[in-house]
């Protein structure tokens, strides 16, 4: 009788798999998925870390199990971006609450700076975030092109992005926070976040 496929197990690890077995991965590193799909998507990764991946396809002949080598891939996640990515910041220091944030609907301006003497808060709705001010504000953009820091005007209240990639927030330029998106959303169950010039508001 032929060995029939049975089904795939996937494991990740931040130690190189590459020799590494079945039994060896079953003890040592995480079982992200096992199952008889062949498409898996790891979202809860950290920032700047290399993760190895191996997968191993599982077969029944009679009533012994088997499992292939396996196939390894590595990835390194992207690094979360801090305030000293951006020197050079355009009279940082004038306004007490600062948000700095990506917008990759900007293709000329990919990064934008807030400066207020109020601060700011993010309201999150379904999937949407969206970041406000409680009063005016300077507004500007990083020109990537260029790479220089352009006015692009004073705002009153409004919503001032949605959907970022990361957000830092910084009150009299001290306590720099990093907020990812998952963490927005993961905080929308909570009636507060101790973000330093930042409030939370849930509209969901």
């Amino acid at each position: 009788m032929a060995a029939v496929f049975q089904g795939i197990k996937l494991f990740r690890s931040t130690t190189n798999l590459m020799y590494k077995n079945q039994a060896w991965c079953s003890l040592n590193a995480d079982l992200l998925y096992e199952g008889p799909n062949q498409a898996y998507s790891d979202t809860n990764t950290l920032g700047n870390t290399l993760y190895y991946y191996k997968i191993f396809s599982e077969y029944l002949d009679g009533s012994v199990t088997s499992f292939s080598e396996g196939v390894m891939v590595s990835v390194q996640t992207p690094r979360t971006p801090t305030w000293q990515d951006w020197p050079n910041l355009p009279g940082i220091a004038s306004k007490p609450y600062q948000v700095i944030y990506d917008d990759p609907t900007d293709v000329v301006h990919s990064t934008h700076l807030h400066r207020s003497d109020y601060p700011y808060y993010i309201a999150v709705n379904g999937s949407s975030i969206s970041l406000y001010c409680k009063g005016n504000c300077d507004f500007y953009g990083h020109n990537s092109q260029f790479q220089s820091w352009e006015f692009l005007g004073g705002y009153t209240p409004a919503n001032y992005g949605a959907g970022p990639s990361f957000l830092l927030s910084q009150v009299n330029n001290i306590f720099p926070v990093i907020i990812s998106t998952t963490d927005i959303y993961t905080s929308a169950t909570l009636t507060t976040v101790l973000i330093p010039g930042i409030e939370y508001d849930n509209y969901a």
